[in-house]
């Protein structure tokens, strides 16, 4: 039987672009191992030196799907085209053994550079 978690983007801090180098319009992209196609997306927020999402999305688990993904995404006011920043990776293990979890990821691109920092609480139900 497959199990629920219940993810709430709550909000972002120091999100950047390193090749822009400037304020972002950010988004995030939520989705579960060998599931992309069933992923979350939260609104695409304006320039902020914090942005607050407070957005909830329920993702159903089992032994195929471990990992939670979480990407960040710049939309550019130029090409008005979504570029992707960084990921961060979640075990749905530790969320199974903790049973709720409120805590910050960093968020970092393929050199392994920060790009930001998300705070997720992520609720695990059967």
């Amino acid at each position: 039987m497959p199990a629920f978690i219940e993810v709430t983007v709550v909000e972002g801090i120091e999100l950047k672009n390193p090749v822009s180098d400037g304020d972002i319009k950010p988004s995030l992209r939520l989705y579960t191992s060998n599931n992309f196609f069933k992923k979350a997306k939260t609104s695409t927020l304006d320039h902020d030196k914090r942005y607050i999402w407070n957005e909830s999305f329920e993702f159903n688990f089992d032994k195929k799907h471990d990992k939670l993904y979480v990407e960040l995404f710049d939309r550019s006011h130029i090409r008005r085209s979504y570029s992707k920043l960084g990921v961060t990776v979640v075990d749905v293990h530790d969320i199974k053994q903790e049973r709720d979890i409120d805590d910050w990821y960093t968020l970092s691109n393929q050199e392994g550079d920060q790009v930001g920092r998300v705070h997720l609480r992520m609720n695990y139900k059967l």
